[in-house]
């Protein structure tokens, strides 16, 4: 598919490997922007950069981030649950 055939897919999903394994928030938010910016197609990433957002306190850019995730996958379950639980204040 289309998808396959991006060259970025396999380098977004390094930076989110890298911001998984980051020792502080800025690395990890820095390395989850990286990949938006290389695959702006993907929920992954999306998810990802939000929960980052989500750990600084900035719920606003949170929330957008998981809804980007789920316009680009509506089944990612992931970001839907990271969206259902900040739209009920669970922490």
């Amino acid at each position: 598919g289309v998808r396959a055939a991006n060259p970025n897919l396999a380098a977004a999903q390094q930076w989110i490997e890298r911001g998984r394994r980051a020792e502080t928030l800025p690395e990890a938010r820095a390395a989850y922007e990286q990949a938006v910016r290389l695959d702006p197609q993907s929920a992954d990433a999306w998810n990802a950069l939000g929960m980052s957002f989500a750990a600084a306190g900035e719920e606003a850019r949170a929330q957008d981030a998981y809804r980007r995730a789920l316009a680009l996958d509506p089944h990612h379950y992931a970001a839907r649950q990271n969206l259902s639980w900040m739209a009920g204040g669970i922490r």
